[in-house]
């Protein structure tokens, strides 16, 4: 499962900052719905596209593990979405209209 959290940034911003490190668990398991009973379990990469260069860039996800029954959360930053490689400020761009953008022109296939 995954989780969403607002990251007041880009992922460049999170790359360089090792934000990942930085990542607190949920206050609750989503499964079990206890206080408390995340623990860190590691990390795993994922890949994103570059506003200006177009390259994938990786970055990396944090996960938890509930103590109690096992089950994982990974918590993924606001700036992309869950299986995708397409960052969200550029699929923003798209559905606004803003085709003559270079990021949104890149991806429109």
């Amino acid at each position: 499962m995954q989780i969403i959290f607002q990251f007041a940034g880009d992922p460049e911003s999170y790359i360089a900052g090792d934000c990942q490190t930085k990542v607190a668990p949920p206050k609750r398991c989503p499964h079990c719905g206890r206080k408390k009973c995340m623990q860190a379990l590691g990390y795993y990469d994922r890949g994103i596209s570059a506003a200006v260069s177009g390259e994938i860039l990786t970055f990396w996800i944090r996960g938890f593990l509930c103590a109690r029954f096992g089950f994982t959360v990974s918590m993924l930053p606001d700036f992309a979405q869950p299986y995708r490689l397409v960052r969200n400020s550029t699929v923003q761009k798209a559905f606004s209209g803003e085709c003559p953008d270079i990021d949104v022109i890149r991806w429109n296939h």
